[in-house]
């Protein structure tokens, strides 16, 4: 074989070898990314079943609790990546989540995007709400504090600034908590810790 024919045939190798290398990464990268959209797919869907169920068990509770009484319940947070509260809206609202106008929700929402008090309804279109005859108040603040920029003080140095939301909220841990639950009167509940 003469020299130009073997630098042909090992360019020609090397070309092959290098669109299979290019090619096997391409296919583990679609591979890691598709795995990685289906585990958080399971996870999301889980972190939704834990959420409906956690808000079956806080009304189940409060059907059974009698007029002028007053009950504790333990509960059993679940695992979620984000800041979740327990919001009630009521059918008399202007402000609700389309899924609760006309009717009374619980709902279990996400905080961590929460820059007024407004938004609530937004996050918790996002979130898990189950509706209810029974008119439901949450009775416990929850002060979101958001950090702003700094900000010049007249005097040259610089002071923080933070927006303060409060909320009537509970925060959902992901460990055992206790609620209470009080019926004032008839379909009425107040939930608080």
């Amino acid at each position: 074989m003469t020299r130009a024919k073997q630098n042909k045939k090992a360019s020609t190798i090397t070309l092959d070898n290098v669109l299979s290398l290019i090619i096997f990464i391409v296919g583990i990268i679609l591979i890691v990314a598709g795995i990685f959209k289906v585990y958080n797919l399971v996870g999301e869907a889980r972190e939704s079943r834990s959420a409906e169920t956690l808000l079956d068990k806080i009304l189940t509770k409060a059907k059974s609790v009698e007029v002028g009484e007053e009950t504790e319940v333990t509960l059993q947070g679940f695992k979620h990546d984000t800041e979740l509260l327990l919001v009630a809206f009521n059918k008399d609202q202007a402000k609700a989540p389309e899924k609760c106008f006309f009717n009374n929700c619980l709902c279990i929402c996400g905080g961590l995007s929460l820059t007024s008090p407004e938004e609530i309804e937004k996050l918790c279109q996002e979130g898990v709400c189950k509706q209810s005859d029974t008119k439901i108040s949450i009775n416990s603040k929850k002060v979101i504090q958001i950090p702003l920029p700094y900000a010049g003080t007249p005097l040259g140095g610089y002071q923080s600034n933070e927006l303060k939301i409060e909320l009537n909220a509970i925060d959902i841990p992901q460990t055992l908590f206790k609620l209470k639950i009080k019926k004032p009167k008839e379909n009425e509940v107040v939930i608080y810790r």
